[in-house]
């Protein structure tokens, strides 16, 4: 058994990979920690886990470390760079924040803060697994991926033969889970719901993670908060001369995964569920993706979606570790979403 901590669990990301790790036939959760909630059990705050996680929120020690495998952290963004400073070398990690996912200190400074440990983002695999594999399977630190990043990266990855000349622009929205837990004015269900709002017109924190992975600088994103739980819908235009057929756009995205489990390409002829839909994927670890290409106005669209709290989060984070402990990459993770 693969014994994991999780530091910081009452949040929804934590939430939902101690729901996953729970089912894990392969996992004992060891501890799980909590400043706000310790003492507390992880079934008061997440009670989908009674009978299920029966232990307590912890507070964070690092003579706790020895006791488990693999640390999970599930921390806001440059909260985690401090613990893997401390642990790195003696334990597994995987960071599902951002602050291992670029390589470069000044990029992660424009975009977050100034890194304390700039000497160890050489080290960190970033965990997406149709891409870099074989480097999760070494690695022992992962930075998971964020969520729209994920979904972006999976639909261009293979067309990125394409995109040296070409014009790209990104059209996302996501449901507020995305947000996190701790509640604000952008996220209360009365301030989101009914309604689609651009948060971040431009300059977007995962544009960093895709241009560095896909090796792109010509993309641009904006980002709507749209009044659904969960889910990241990505509209991706790429805009250029010499868009190729559909016919060569499918033989493009079969090359690369057509033996990839958690990637599925819908691209059907008919109506309602011909292209990807957040219903297709929602409550699994799946990102579906499809395109048109519309000849007359120079313009290849791709849509992926996915769940942004399992492959977009958690899920991909347990993917992971399969990967780096030698397990079937899907254990614990093959199961459909929910359509209703």
């Amino acid at each position: 058994m693969i014994k994991v901590g999780v530091v910081g669990g009452s949040g929804y990301t934590g939430g939902e990979l101690l729901r996953l790790l729970s089912i894990h036939p392969e996992v004992e959760v060891v501890w799980v920690t909590s400043r706000r909630f310790v003492g507390k059990n992880v079934s008061d705050i997440h009670p989908n886990l009674r009978r299920f996680i029966d232990i307590k929120f912890t507070n964070y020690k690092k003579e706790n470390v020895d006791s488990v495998d693999l640390v999970f952290l599930c921390l806001p963004h440059t909260k985690s760079m401090e613990i893997v400073k401390d642990i790195y070398g003696e334990v597994k990690i995987i960071d599902l924040s951002a602050d291992f996912r670029l390589k470069s200190p000044s990029t992660y400074e424009k975009y977050y803060t100034k890194h304390v440990c700039p000497e160890l983002l050489k080290y960190a695999v970033y965990g997406l697994p149709e891409i870099n594999r074989e480097d999760i399977r070494k690695s022992s630190l992962i930075a998971n991926p964020g969520c729209n990043s994920t979904a972006i990266i999976l639909g261009l990855y293979p067309l990125t033969s394409l995109l040296e000349d070409k014009i790209v622009t990104i059209d996302i929205k996501e449901g507020s889970s995305a947000s996190g837990r701790s509640p604000s004015i952008s996220n209360i269900h009365a301030e989101r719901s009914h309604t689609v709002r651009i948060y971040k017109p431009m300059n977007h924190r995962h544009l960093a993670e895709v241009k560095e992975v896909l090796g792109i600088s010509n993309v641009s994103m904006s980002a709507h908060a749209v009044g659904m739980t969960r889910g990241v819908f990505a509209t991706i235009y790429v805009f250029g001369d010499n868009i190729p057929s559909e016919k060569e756009i499918w033989k493009l995205y079969r090359s690369k995964y057509t033996e990839e489990k958690f990637v599925r390409i819908v691209n059907r002829k008919y109506p309602p569920y011909n292209l990807p839909d957040i219903k297709g994927v929602v409550y699994s670890n799946f990102c579906d993706v499809g395109f048109r290409v519309d000849k007359d106005n120079n313009r290849l669209i791709i849509f992926s979606a996915l769940d942004n709290l399992i492959k977009g989060a958690a899920g991909q984070a347990i993917q992971n570790m399969n990967l780096m402990f030698g397990l079937e990459e899907s254990m614990g993770l093959w199961y459909p979403g929910f359509l209703v």
